[in-house]
This record gives structure tokens, C-alpha cells and sequence, in this order.
């Protein structure tokens, strides 16, 4: 005998009618085996998932969408200029050929519809070289029409999720005026800076500038987003819902009759 059978005879038998005795023990072996490569799967399936978990987690971006901010978006990819993912994708999916002359009239549209003031009511345009950032995660809550209570979902939109291609499907409303829907698959989801859109700039004091301010003079609580690329300045946000719209335009016809 060699190998495991012999440890088998030398170790767990009695010397005396070793047979049964070396096969119910080779036997019990084997299925532990078995458990062990099993467990080891899982550990590495559960560690997987668990590190593109976090991985998602560290890159979750949050949004605004229409004042309920119900959308998380994660999986952030390096950002690259609209050319640059046009010239790679449109001859591989013809869905991203003439993809900026397609974004431009949706944002001019998107505009309109929602409200969203144009600077002189000028038309958008969007150049070739402005930068967009790629994310293949989004977390959405929606109420649930049984139960009433706030449901989540979590959807793909990645080439490559577990080594397959995964675009989830979604259910879109097309009007905020009615219950009109469609169904769409995710193509790529993706955020950008839109330039000129006549916010209200602001520049931040220095902390050690800090003043005073009675709490009975606050009007009310601010949406404020910060310039990226440029430290301690920022943009008031004046669509974030209709009052604060108001009394924004409010300052802005003060400021032109001032000057």
C-alpha cells in the first residue's frame, strides 16, 4: 500500500481485518475533500463580490436627480473626451456613432422640459474635447406600488461583470406630466460638466475668516456644488426646487438694477 492508504492502515486501523476499515476511512476523506473544495469556492466567490462591493462603495457618487436624489452612481471609470469614446466605440456599436451631435438637441430638450434656464437663452453646444466620466453602477430606490415602502434596485451597465457583459434593462417615465413609460437597456452611463449655465458663482473665505451669524437669520438651507477643478470655489444650484428658482432670480434682477 502507499500513499494516503497506507497512513489510513498505519493510523486508523486496528491491524485486524483492515479492509472495510481502510475503505470507510478513504471514504470519509474523500467527502472531506469534497466540503473543503466546495468551502473554498465560496470564500473566493463571497471575496469577490464583497471587494467589487467596496470598490463600488469607495467610487458611489451622489446625484440630485428632479429634488429627490433617489440615484447613487458607482464604478467610476477614468474620464475621457467625448471624441475619444466616439472614435473607440461607434465601429464596434453603431449606438455611439454621431454621439455628440446626439447629446447636444437631448440637452437643449432636457432643458426646456425641466425648466433649467439657458444664459441668454442661448442654445447649448457641446465641444469634442469635453471631458465625460464613465460609471457602470447605479443604485435607484423607487416606492413599491404593494407594499408602499422604499424598494431598491441595482443595475449594471458593464462590458465586463464577472467576465461577462452585463447591461440591465429599466423601466423610464417619459413625462413628469403623465404615467407614460418604456423599456430600455443601459448602454453607458455617464456624467459631465455643462459649462455656462449662468449659476451663481461663489469663492470661499478662508477659515480663519469664519464670522458670526444669528441663527434667526437663516433663510433656508442652500444646494451648492463645488468647481472641481478650482479649490474653495463653488456654484449655487437654483433648480434644486422652485423657491429657491424664485428667489434667485429675485437677486439677479436686484443686481442688474444696481448696476
Amino acid at each position: 500500500m502507499h500513499g494516503p492508504l497506507r497512513e489510513i492502515y498505519l493510523r486508523q486501523t486496528n491491524f485486524k481485518d483492515v479492509v472495510p476499515q481502510i475503505l470507510t476511512f478513504d471514504h470519509w476523506r474523500l467527502i472531506s475533500l469534497c466540503i473543503r473544495e466546495r468551502i473554498d469556492v465560496y470564500d473566493a466567490s463571497h471575496a469577490t463580490s464583497k471587494t467589487s462591493q467596496e470598490e463600488e462603495s469607495e467610487e458611489e457618487v451622489h446625484i440630485n436627480p428632479y429634488k429627490n436624489g433617489k440615484l447613487k452612481i458607482g464604478a467610476k471609470q477614468p474620464p475621457e473626451t467625448i471624441h475619444n469614446i466616439e472614435m473607440q466605440l461607434k465601429d464596434t456599436d453603431v449606438a455611439f456613432k454621431d454621439f455628440r451631435k446626439k447629446l447636444i438637441p437631448f440637452l437643449n430638450q432636457f432643458c426646456v422640459v425641466h425648466n433649467i434656464p439657458r444664459p441668454e437663452n442661448k442654445y447649448f453646444t457641446v465641444d469634442k474635447h469635453t471631458t465625460i466620466t464613465e460609471f457602470r453602477y447605479l443604485h435607484i430606490h423607487y416606492e413599491s406600488c404593494v407594499t408602499w415602502r422604499k424598494e431598491t434596485d441595482l443595475l449594471r451597465c458593464n462590458p465586463s461583470f464577472n467576465n461577462a457583459p452585463r447591461y440591465d434593462c429599466v423601466m423610464v417615465k417619459m413625462s413628469t406630466a403623465s404615467d407614460v413609460f418604456i423599456f430600455a437597456r443601459l448602454i453607458f452611463i455617464f456624467t459631465f460638466t455643462l459649462r455656462d449655465l449662468g449659476l451663481i458663482h461663489l469663492r470661499a473665505k478662508h477659515r480663519r475668516e469664519a464670522e458670526f451669524i444669528p441663527v434667526g437669520s437663516i433663510i433656508r438651507g442652500a444646494y451648492i456644488v463645488p468647481e472641481f477643478e478650482k479649490p474653495d470655489e463653488y456654484h449655487v444650484v437654483d433648480t434644486v426646487d422652485t423657491d429657491m428658482f424664485l428667489r434667485l432670480r429675485r437677486v439677479e434682477a436686484y443686481r442688474f438694477l444696481n448696476y
